[in-house]
């Protein structure tokens, strides 16, 4: 079946796909955000950047796991939330989350 639109309805639609547009770019820009303030906090957590062997080294890094999160912006999905080894790293960022990590 074919669809035929008016004049007045294809910039509705238009517009409707340019916003949809707009939100998945910033859902992106918050999830690139949210991450890099994570990684910097278990940094800081730390004591020494990714490979780094300093005398104040805290602990060492084990990968990241996954959460999704509601945003004002729209859902983030597969959030990467990294993790220390002894897993005491709790970012500020945590408060960000309802239920188990």
């Amino acid at each position: 079946m074919v669809q035929h639109w008016s004049l007045h309805q294809r910039p509705c639609q238009n517009r409707r796909n340019a916003r949809q547009h707009l939100r998945r770019l910033a859902v992106s820009a918050v999830q690139i955000l949210i991450e890099q303030v994570m990684r910097e906090e278990l940094e800081q957590c730390l004591g020494a950047s990714w490979g780094e062997c300093t005398p104040t080294r805290r602990g060492y890094r084990n990968g990241s796991y996954t959460r999704d999160l509601v945003t004002p912006t729209g859902r983030i999905e597969d959030l990467k939330v990294p993790r220390d080894r002894e897993g005491e790293f709790q970012t500020p960022s945590r408060i960000l989350w309802k239920g188990k990590p």
